[in-house]
């Protein structure tokens, strides 16, 4: 299903945080600015055909721990005129769960939580101004998870990112 609206783009502008604490005759201790800049380009990032419905369907309680999986696949189309790399995270933000439920990307024993995992990181883009990377969505059930309706929400973030050349 196509549809641009869980697309996450980052562009951050670091400011730093400063508390101005006044001395006892009210005059400012300290002062600090910060200038920030950005260069916007012809091209876009964009992230396409993610599965925006995961769905394990009914599952019996089982005996025992058990793993079950679902693929999927993300597009991510990159047209941009300089290429300077990209990673796709992803963050599990719980909202009506169990802690014997637990859900992995790829890799069946690194759980989700709610601080961000990189899924995939593209340093060089082979001319291919599109790419298409397969997804296993992996959900393990605990034996003593109690009967009920359990969902969550998956955050995806596709960040724009130095290529490892330029950070050499």
């Amino acid at each position: 299903m196509k549809n641009n609206r869980g697309l996450f783009l980052l562009v951050s502008l670091i400011v730093p945080m400063l508390t101005v604490v006044g001395r006892p005759d009210n005059k400012l201790a300290s002062s600090v600015t910060s200038n920030g800049q950005v260069t916007l380009t012809k091209g876009r990032l964009a992230i396409h055909n993610i599965n925006y419905q995961v769905d394990f369907g009914e599952i019996e309680q089982p005996l025992h721990r058990t793993t079950y999986s679902i693929n999927s696949e993300v597009t991510i189309e990159d047209t941009r005129e300089v290429f300077s790399g990209w990673e796709l995270w992803v963050s599990q933000q719980a909202t009506n769960w169990y802690d014997g439920l637990n859900l992995a990307i790829n890799e069946p024993n690194r759980l989700l939580t709610s601080t961000s995992q990189k899924v995939f990181r593209q340093t060089s883009n082979n001319n291919r101004p599109s790419q298409t990377i397969p997804i296993k969505i992996y959900l393990a059930v605990d034996p003593e998870v109690s009967v009920g309706h359990y969902q969550s929400r998956l955050e995806w973030v596709l960040a724009n990112t130095p290529s490892e050349e330029t950070n050499k």
